[in-house]
């Protein structure tokens, strides 16, 4: 429906869409699947980080004043997950960070 120019009202346009909603699929139901998914891997991430948590502990209890030396690697391998983005999540190739500059480099 169009108007008049005369009553100054424009006609209505879609809003313009986030960037959000251009990687989102298609497929509704792919869509809700993907975000479940990722529900899951984002548990097993926190779980994981809570897994090397406690064999830090269980390291350092067991070593006692030679945990420096002992636990090096058991607390190296802690905290590259406690430091990586969303602990290490495995996320669809859409919402990673590295999949939007190759997609530009592509084009």
């Amino acid at each position: 429906m169009q108007r008049r120019e005369t009553t100054g009202i424009k006609a209505y346009s879609a809003p313009p869409k986030s960037e959000f909603y251009k990687r989102r699929p298609d497929d509704p139901v792919a869509y809700l699947q993907t975000f479940e998914q990722m529900a899951r891997e984002r548990q097993i991430a926190y779980e994981t980080v809570k897994l090397l948590r406690t064999d830090v502990i269980n390291c350092y209890r067991k070593e006692g004043v030679n945990h420096y030396a002992n636990c090096k690697e058991v607390c190296k391998k802690y905290l590259l997950t406690l430091r990586a983005e969303d602990y290490g999540q495995v996320k669809p190739k859409w919402m990673q960070k590295d999949a939007t500059a190759d997609e530009k480099a592509e084009s």
